[in-house]
């Protein structure tokens, strides 16, 4: 079993171009060493356009000795809070409030952190 700590956030307030770096400790807490997929999701909480309400955007794979704890660093541009919109026939983010879900599945969410993008 593994166990997800606390996440954080180089800052809460980004604009367009910055990159999101998001950092989550995560521990063995079972009997045997093995290897966890840590996935990152992001939710656009008010979206112009109809959007899943989580998009993978990153995941990493770790292996953990019993006991163990590892930070997962993510990173993320502009591309990972993008979409298409085809209104006006290009990429764009949405200024506004993002949530970062984090956990071993897209059932299975462990963490959130909120930001917001201007």
């Amino acid at each position: 079993s593994f166990l997800y700590h606390n996440a954080t956030i180089n800052k809460t307030k980004f604009s367009v171009n910055d990159s999101i770096r998001i950092k989550i400790p995560v521990s063995n807490t079972g009997k045997f060493a093995g290897e966890e997929v840590v996935q990152l999701y992001i939710t656009d909480v008010k979206s112009n356009l109809p959007r899943p309400k989580k998009e993978l955007k990153a995941f990493k794979k770790i292996f953990l000795k019993v006991g163990e704890t590892k930070n997962v660093d993510f990173v993320l541009g502009k591309d990972a809070l993008s979409y298409y919109d085809d209104r006006q026939h290009k990429w764009t983010v949405d200024s506004g409030e993002f949530i970062a879900k984090i956990g071993s599945a897209s059932d299975d969410i462990r963490k959130e952190i909120k930001f917001r993008v201007y």
